[in-house]
């Protein structure tokens, strides 16, 4: 997995809650997750969580029950 792509996807996310997306907005959650090898269901998933952790960055400041609901995992 490229550093740089999932910084920029960290940036993404972080970007999406300043514009006043939801966490369930993931981009990554709508494409297809590769399931032939464990390497690539392991990409996916740096994939989806570098989003999700720009996105959770971004809302640090915002009410404890509310940060603990968005960590929830999502499937």
């Amino acid at each position: 997995m490229n550093p740089t792509e999932l910084e920029g996807l960290t940036r993404l996310g972080a970007a999406a809650h300043a514009q006043g997306h939801s966490y369930f907005d993931n981009p990554m959650l709508l494409t297809p997750a590769p399931v032939q090898t464990p390497e690539q269901w392991a990409d996916w998933m740096a994939l989806c969580s570098a989003w999700s952790a720009g996105w959770l960055t971004a809302d640090a400041g915002r009410d404890p029950a509310m940060r603990a609901l968005c960590r929830v995992r999502y499937w």
